[in-house]
């Protein structure tokens, strides 16, 4: 059974804050950050400091990426926005990365129907995505070899016999 009503904020807050499951609840059409769990901070290399602040202030990079216009009409539609193999370019130990996440923007509406707020939930998917790289890379590799082999043995079958002895 599935009854919000049944828990008090605070709780579900501290709940979704243990989750081993990046969380993050943001508010307002400037993105504010109200609450990010240790998963979802460590993905961002960020700190608790973060909290309070719009996503903007507290992960600058990320201001020339699709990520907060795409927050920006999760508020505005109260529509969920779900990715996959998403890249983001994000500065864990001061050095820019470039990452890949499934996530989806949940906007929680209100009873009148307007956003309340907006749940994030990322699962880091960097490693499914470095290996599906070098899979296709051994498949053109393996691809060229083929084409090679194929031409060199139709160019052989058609040279002159006196140039083969």
């Amino acid at each position: 059974m599935n009854a919000p009503d049944q828990i008090k904020a605070e709780k579900l807050l501290s709940v979704l804050f243990y989750s081993p499951n990046a969380t993050a609840i943001y508010t307002g059409i400037d993105i504010k950050i109200i609450s990010a769990n240790e998963a979802m901070l460590n993905f961002w290399g960020k700190d608790k400091s973060a909290i309070g602040k719009t996503m903007a202030e507290a992960i600058p990079e990320l201001r020339d990426q699709p990520f907060i216009d795409i927050l920006k009409n999760v508020w505005i539609s109260g529509k969920t926005y779900t990715a996959k193999n998403r890249a983001a370019m994000l500065k864990v130990n001061n050095v820019l990365q470039t990452f890949y996440f499934d996530f989806e923007y949940k906007a929680i509406l209100d009873e009148k129907g307007n956003t309340e707020y907006i749940l994030h939930t990322a699962f880091d998917v960097t490693e499914r995505r470095k290996a599906e790289n070098l899979v296709q890379e051994k498949s053109r590799s393996e691809q060229k070899l083929i084409d090679v082999k194929s031409v060199s043995k139709h160019w052989l079958k058609n040279l002159p016999l006196q140039w083969l002895l």
